[in-house]
């Protein structure tokens, strides 16, 4: 496993294909606060006479343009893998629930109250 250092926050890769989810919320906001870091940035050096008010607000456009766009792509991704989880891990859900209520076997048991039991 290899750790990557921003200034914001650690990333570690774990070798899976898929990174864990928290990895992958984790990168989509340092990408977010990368963007409002280079914003502050350019405010400040207008401020300081550096650049022109022009220069910033043609930036800015540029800018809040990517990154809604990188933020719209992620997001759409997101939503399917988390409508995957959802559908995945309620399916499990409801097999625990049918086996705790009796109505389902675990695989070579019989359900509950049977009277073939072992």
């Amino acid at each position: 496993m290899q750790i990557y250092y921003s200034r914001f926050a650690a990333y570690s890769t774990t070798g899976a294909s898929k990174p864990m989810k928290a990895e992958t919320y984790n990168a989509h906001a340092g990408l977010n606060r990368g963007c409002d870091v280079m914003l502050e940035s350019l405010t400040i050096l207008k401020e300081q006479g550096v650049v022109t008010a022009d220069y910033v607000q043609q930036q800015l456009e540029i800018l809040e343009e990517i990154r809604a766009g990188m933020n719209a792509l992620i997001h759409n991704k997101m939503q399917t893998r988390e409508r995957d989880d959802e559908d995945h891990f309620g399916k499990m859900r409801e097999t625990t629930a049918r086996r705790l209520r009796g109505e389902q076997t675990v695989e070579g048991l019989p359900p509950k109250g049977d009277s073939q039991r072992l």
